[in-house]
């Protein structure tokens, strides 16, 4: 009798093991230890992090679980990009730093066998809908306080441009809030007193937090994951009606510069809102890119140099061409980066062959990412996003299975 419920004692335990270092992780709370308190102590979170995963992984590994399937794809590219960037790494003696990278490793695969194995998928959903509610309220917060990490939390005399939340980025806050909006569109809430308000009221919160970022990429993203998000309504009825509205909307898009000319934006706002409105304009000649054009520029000659082997570990990364595609393809060569893309691939087409809510929920995250791949360049060295991609491919196998 005591063993059982020391077992049920310690099973639920475990689990605090895997959900606190992500909320951690996803809410960047090492960074803000480390700016309040002190370098020393935001590393012991980052070990203990590790630690606590470890643990945990070495306590759950031999419970039984389905096979690794659709996020086992990330292993082959983890395999794949880390050997050649070491390899070109020696080649050309180019330093590089590995042990920040061992922490999405090491995150990457306890999650995969803790969603294998030992959690309940609803659960999860629950649990990273909240977690991902948090940081989009917070970018809400800070915003209003004017306070910013990329800035070492000082209030800026002449106000923050944009908001960048938890991580000191814009567009990393508006992937963030973005793949938010997603979870909270596919969760339910069970029984939970006032849920539908309390959906609403998030979602609400959660778009605004969109809109702060002033993420020409994420007002774009954010578009059609709506669409997305939304396929209950795409019915052949409902897309006929909305063609009367279509106009209306194309209209306010691309009068966007006039309709917010009274909310005493400043230039670099209203740069983006300029940029929004010239994407659907099709005036791409006068899209202002932010400077990624001109990073490309001055990487393409390195690329160049070495396409088939790369110029190992970080090389992307220190060259900050804010493309995530680029820094694997310079890093690792053109194999890594065709891994990479087989790897998304693969995730595609298997997400279109499950049922219509899985399927949805999916390729609107699978979108984001690949999207969001374009214009940042850490966004599968993020712990937390690799935990989400390993979600997505649980699911994605658990629905194939289901049709079979």
């Amino acid at each position: 009798m005591g063993t059982s419920i020391f077992r049920s004692v310690m099973k639920k335990i475990v689990h605090l093991f895997f959900l606190v270092p992500f909320i951690i992780n996803a809410l960047n709370l090492q960074d803000w230890i480390s700016l309040y308190v002190g370098g020393t102590s935001g590393q012991l979170v980052a070990y203990g992090n590790v630690g606590l995963l470890i643990l945990g992984s070495f306590l759950i590994i031999k419970l039984k679980g389905s096979p690794i399937g659709t996020p086992g794809t990330w292993a082959v590219f983890f395999a794949v990009h880390y050997s050649l960037s070491i390899l070109a790494s020696i080649l050309y003696d180019n330093p590089a730093n590995f042990g920040y990278t061992l922490v999405n490793i090491v995150f990457y695969f306890s999650f995969l066998l803790y969603l294998k194995r030992l959690v309940d998928l609803s659960f999860i959903q629950t649990y990273f809908t909240i977690v991902f509610s948090i940081a989009s309220i917070c970018l809400i917060f800070l915003w209003n306080m004017q306070i910013d990490l990329d800035y070492f939390s000082s209030d800026l005399s002449w106000g923050l441009d944009r908001a960048s939340g938890l991580y000191g980025d814009a567009n990393n806050a508006c992937l963030v809030s973005i793949i938010s909006y997603v979870f909270l569109k596919f969760t339910d809430f069970g029984n939970l007193p006032f849920k539908s308000l309390i959906k609403l009221i998030l979602t609400l919160l959660i778009s605004y937090s969109v809109i702060l970022t002033f993420s020409t990429t994420g007002y774009l993203v954010f578009v059609f994951v709506v669409i997305l998000c939304n396929y209950k309504y795409l019915s052949k009825r409902n897309i006929l009606a909305s063609m009367f509205a279509l106009p209306l909307l194309y209209l306010i898009i691309i009068n966007l510069t006039w309709l917010t000319a009274g909310l005493n934006l400043n230039e670099r706002q209203q740069s983006k809102i300029v940029n929004f409105e010239n994407i659907f304009s099709f005036k791409f000649d006068q899209i202002d890119n932010s400077g990624r054009f001109e990073h490309i520029d001055n990487v393409i000659g390195k690329l160049y140099e070495n396409p088939f082997s790369g110029h190992g570990f970080d090389f992307g990364l220190n060259h900050l061409t804010h493309n995530t595609y680029l820094n694997i393809w310079l890093e690792s060569g053109i194999i890594g980066l065709i891994v990479l893309i087989v790897v998304l691939a693969i995730y595609f087409s298997r997400a279109i062959k499950v049922e219509k809510r899985t399927k949805y929920f999916s390729l609107a995250i699978l979108f984001a990412v690949s999207i969001f791949m374009l214009s940042l360049q850490t966004v599968i060295n993020q712990p937390y996003i690799m935990v989400v991609l390993t979600y997505v491919g649980v699911l994605i196998d658990k629905g194939l299975i289901k049709k079979k």
